[in-house]
């Protein structure tokens, strides 16, 4: 657990954060439709979903995952079912969700913990480098470590997308329509659940 090795997993889980996926998608999505606040729930569940994975690397229950493809197969579908169900509230929804309320917090929440468990990827990435830089004998402490590195890491990410996003939404000429908004969310939310299925 080198400075060095510490380095270098900072940036990769930087990089594959910032590149577009199911995460970013659906961030930038709730961004723009009502702004950093409104994507601020989804955020902390795809946090939690990446700190779930770390733990699971480091128990040895996420080799169970790799052994057993139908598990993750069927965890992977759960989460872009899910994700399809959100995807479709937003679409019919005939108001726009306030981003403070807290039915569209938990919404956002399990969202954000769906995409992040469900995502084949982001298994994957826990599963290929976690055991190369820490001991996963050392248990809480290992994960006390993972989690000083991911949640500033990939919380800065993720909030560098949604700040991108409510630029964007700034930037009409005239104050955008928030059921247009809302339906775009929920085709980025569906284009998320796609991403998930598919791997």
């Amino acid at each position: 657990m080198s400075v060095a090795a510490t380095s270098a997993f900072a940036l990769a889980l930087a990089v594959a954060a910032a590149m577009p996926g199911p995460a970013t998608i659906a961030l930038s999505a709730r961004a723009l439709a009502g702004g950093p606040a409104a994507a601020l729930p989804l955020g902390l569940g795809l946090v939690l979903g990446d700190l779930a994975w770390c733990a699971l690397s480091i128990t040895g229950a996420g080799a169970m995952l790799a052994r057993f493809p139908a598990l993750a197969f069927a965890l992977r579908w759960i989460g872009a079912l899910w994700l399809g169900v959100i995807a479709w509230r937003l679409w019919r929804a005939t108001a726009p969700t306030a981003p403070s309320a807290p039915a569209g917090d938990r919404r956002g929440l399990r969202a954000g913990l769906a995409i992040a468990t469900a995502n084949p990827k982001t298994m994957l990435f826990y599963l290929a480098l976690l055991p190369a830089w820490l001991d996963a004998g050392a248990g809480a402490r290992s994960f006390a470590l993972a989690a000083l590195v991911i949640v500033p890491v990939y919380g800065g990410v993720l909030a560098a997308w949604a700040v991108a996003a409510a630029s964007t939404r700034r930037a009409f000429a005239v104050p955008p329509d928030p059921r247009r908004l809302q339906r775009i969310s929920g085709i980025a939310v569906a284009l998320a659940a796609v991403l998930v299925a598919i791997g």
